[in-house]
């Protein structure tokens, strides 16, 4: 994706942070809420952390007459 926004002219950004109940790198998510330990819903793996990406596409250049 990064090369195609160098290609098309637009910006991809992610920024991203560890689930706060598996903090070193040996430690690892059990890939569902029903397994995890420190989760009972969905909003409690939602605020344990998460990544987000940001795309922005910027206006088309116009053609003065």
């Amino acid at each position: 994706m990064k090369i195609f926004s160098e290609r098309f002219n637009f910006t991809i950004n992610m920024e991203s942070s560890r689930c706060k109940f598996i903090p070193g790198e040996e430690d690892s998510c059990p890939g569902t809420i029903s397994e995890c330990r420190f989760c009972t819903t969905r909003e409690d793996c939602f605020a344990s952390g998460g990544t987000t990406f940001t795309l922005y596409f910027p206006p088309a250049k116009t053609t003065s007459e």
